[in-house]
């Protein structure tokens, strides 16, 4: 259903026991900073319904990493799309590191993913379902098929683009209607042995009735060749001049702790420590720390209060600017159980540390981490045991988090390997 001009606004704002193996790796973070111009042409793209069928709930496309690719019509056949789309700031730079999710019906007119009186027999299919991290330039690109109409709509796809996890907008593109009878969609409904009698412009459309300027698609092409399709996706985002290297929970010393580490911090002001019983929403404010200001890498941890009020409890950062801007990051989650089960009996080691922890399932992990949340080593663990031991004499003296991840539980502790 449309959603009112008013609503739109109001939602905008908002030799080891259990180890067999230890394998080196690394892995280089990346960061989504971009230098503010003047402001120029660029319009907030209007906020649309995320209905129908967006089959996850924002809080659970992050985990999507079966969805993280380019081509997304698996078995639909239809006339290709290349769809390219660029995501920006108010003032026109580029949003690099964003999340794009998109979903359209495939050629049969249905959706994937579910399966009801109007859209049956989709149940746990996929097609025309994608998720792409926007480059340096804030583009992504998905090759897919020209979707076609349904009775009640114009050819549309749905779009949603998210940072540091955090859904900032939901729209809709629009196609164009250079005519009735001569417009792509039309050549591409025909061409599918379709057509849409119930609505004819987007007056009658109940999204795209209120205007289409900035949700329409341009495009290129033909029903022979393919069509190429580009749109630009316009935020009101600008981050803080920081760049986060990691942020974890876990415990030390019996204690429920946050650890996180910066570089190049830039007039920050200082971080808001931000607890919850449900992964996104109902956060509230624990504690703060003062930030460093310092463009090397900054290492902070805060003890969090106890006890935790939660079996599973929810935390994260609020980075604030001393202009006032806000930036979150990514939501980690502490366990009551970690706390009273997790220790290392030495954590200050130079060969092996022992740790107990809750007891794992099959197929679990262990992964020793940086303090700058670079890889160094991962192993596996033998399923039921709650103690495990570990050989760390290759790694170079500093700090560590050790992390254990069993199921979608992850456990994490802090070491210091020395001499």
């Amino acid at each position: 259903m449309k959603m009112s001009i008013e609503r739109r606004k109001f939602l905008s704002k908002i030799g080891a026991l259990g180890i067999t193996s230890i394998l080196p790796f690394k892995n280089k973070i990346m960061a989504n900073m971009a230098e503010a111009e003047e402001p120029t042409a660029c319009v907030l793209i209007p906020s649309e319904t995320r209905g129908p069928f967006p089959l996850f709930e924002a809080s659970q496309v992050s985990s999507q990493s079966a969805l993280v690719r380019s081509t997304i019509n698996e078995t639909q056949v239809g006339i290709p799309l290349e769809l390219t789309i660029t995501v920006q700031n108010l003032v026109c730079n580029p949003i690099s590191g964003a999340k794009v999710y998109i979903w359209h019906c495939g050629r049969n007119r249905l959706y994937s993913g579910y399966s009801n009186n109007m859209n049956p027999g989709q149940a746990g299919l996929t097609y025309c379902r994608g998720i792409q991290i926007t480059n340096a330039i804030g583009q992504v690109t998905f090759n897919t098929i020209f979707p076609p109409w349904y009775n009640g709509r114009l050819t549309h796809i749905h779009m949603e683009v998210y940072v540091n996890d955090v859904l900032l907008r939901t729209s809709q593109i629009a196609f164009p209607l250079d005519s009735v009878t001569e417009s792509a969609t039309q050549l591409v409904n025909a061409s599918y042995g379709i057509t849409n009698n119930t609505i004819t412009n987007y007056t009658g459309d109940n999204v795209f009735s209120d205007g289409v300027s900035q949700e329409l698609i341009t495009l290129s092409g033909s029903v022979a060749a393919g069509y190429i399709g580009t749109q630009t996706f316009v935020l009101d985002f600008s981050p803080v001049p920081i760049k986060l290297l990691s942020f974890n929970g876990g415990v030390e010393n019996k204690n429920p702790m946050l650890w996180w580490t910066t570089e190049n911090e830039l007039n920050v002001s200082h971080f808001e420590i931000e607890q919850s019983t449900h992964p996104s929403k109902n956060y509230f404010s624990v504690g703060t720390t003062v930030a460093k200001n310092s463009s090397t890498i900054n290492n902070y941890s805060f003890s969090l209060p106890q006890p935790l009020p939660e079996e599973i409890n929810y935390y994260r950062l609020k980075i604030i600017d001393k202009d006032g801007r806000i930036e979150y990051s990514t939501v980690v989650t502490i366990h009551r159980k970690t706390v009273a089960s997790m220790a290392l009996i030495n954590n200050y080691a130079t060969n092996k540390i022992v740790v107990s922890h809750p007891v794992v399932y099959k197929n679990s992990l262990v992964k020793i981490i940086n303090l700058s949340g670079q890889l160094i080593a991962t192993g596996k663990l033998t399923e039921n045991v709650t103690e495990t031991s570990m050989q760390i004499g290759f790694l170079k003296d500093g700090m560590y988090l050790l992390i254990i991840e069993s199921g979608i539980d992850r456990y994490v502790t802090k070491f210091y390997k020395g001499q």
